[in-house]
């Protein structure tokens, strides 16, 4: 059985395959959804679905990466 709890916490613990509305994508870059919105209309790798928004994490990483101009960079998401 505490194979299954170790399980459940990795399931839990890795990034979502896709973030779905303003509200996810803000939580996971840790910034207020005006400020993901307006990244969003400067280039943000974001893909509308109808009335709906969806990213990719590591398209968001990849994304801040280039934008930083620095070395790459991973958003820490903390649960």
């Amino acid at each position: 059985m505490p194979k299954r709890k170790e399980q459940s916490r990795t399931a839990r613990a890795k990034e979502p395959e896709t973030l779905k509305g303003w509200q996810q994508i803000a939580k996971f870059l840790g910034q207020p959804v005006a400020t993901t919105q307006r990244w969003a209309k400067s280039g943000m790798p974001v893909t509308r679905q109808g009335r709906y928004v969806t990213a990719v994490p590591e398209e968001l990483n990849r994304w801040l990466s280039r934008e930083s101009g620095a070395q790459p960079i991973h958003i820490a998401t903390v649960t």
